[in-house]
């Protein structure tokens, strides 16, 4: 294994913190996301996405999503 750059980090991909859109309270790694991304919707997770898309997206929690 080759030693990094003088300087450098290593990079890791955490999830980055994601707040539900119709509450605002954060949504967990593990728990079901709803992703609303250019008029098309999708279940997924944190787990699954650590860094969702930004652009033209919005997500919620599964039951905040039912209610709207």
């Amino acid at each position: 294994m080759r030693p990094l750059p003088e300087g450098s980090a290593p990079v890791v991909d955490t999830p980055v913190p994601v707040v539900c859109d119709h509450c605002g309270r954060p949504l967990g790694v593990y728990e079901p996301m709803i992703v609303a991304q250019r008029g098309r919707v999708r279940e997924s997770s944190r787990a699954i996405e650590p860094r969702p898309p930004v652009l033209d997206t919005t997500c919620y929690h599964r039951a905040c999503y039912s209610i709207l």
